[in-house]
């Protein structure tokens, strides 16, 4: 007997991914991969702020920059290089850095601010 998924023709995250963006290495999919990133990478950096309970203008302040830049970091309507993370991070007095974990399970880690 087929389950209710089954039954209505469930398919898998990576098949939905696929049907619209194409297979992994596709110029479309890897564009689509590169804009979740900073979405989420931006989404991330939002809470972060708003666990410590400050506003963008604050941040902005300890920034030196204005309110619309820290709005197009958090809203991804900015290119999020390291050097913009590191200076959000280090107006949040936050230690930033970057872990690479090669197969096999060797990582290492880099403290970037």
């Amino acid at each position: 007997m087929k389950s209710k998924l089954e039954k209505l023709g469930s398919v898998s995250h990576k098949e939905i991914i696929e049907k619209e963006y194409g297979k992994e290495g596709s110029a479309k999919r890897d564009q689509f991969q590169e804009e979740l990133g900073n979405l989420l990478l931006g989404e991330f950096l939002k809470n972060l702020r708003k666990s410590m309970n400050l506003s963008q203008a604050e941040v902005a302040e300890l920034m030196n920059t204005d309110n619309t830049y820290v709005s197009k970091i958090e809203n991804n309507k900015k290119l999020n290089r390291i050097d913009t993370i590191k200076k959000y991070c280090a107006a949040l007095e936050a230690e930033l850095s970057l872990k690479v974990c090669l197969p096999g399970g060797h990582c290492q880690e880099l403290v970037l601010a």
